[in-house]
């Protein structure tokens, strides 16, 4: 690879942590192992857990749901 195809290559990844922090936000995660995570749309989750575990799994992997921003504080 020529230095410039690198240093293309390096400013994408200088962008990983902001992507990875928004799929963590919006709860696309469902695996995370070193730099490899495995995304699954919200809906999607859901169809394929059912309800109860796509819960725990949110509240497992991001600490809670849904996410403090997401809401006006109440249950």
């Amino acid at each position: 690879m020529t230095q410039e195809e690198l240093q293309i290559i390096s400013n994408r990844d200088a962008h990983w942590d902001e992507v990875i922090n928004l799929c963590r936000k919006y709860g696309f995660i469902t695996q995370e192992y070193g730099n490899a995570v495995t995304l699954m749309t919200n809906s999607y989750q859901i169809d394929s857990w059912q309800e109860p575990t796509y819960r725990f799994r949110q509240e497992q992997l991001f600490g809670s749901f849904p996410q403090p921003e997401e809401t006006s504080g109440k249950k």
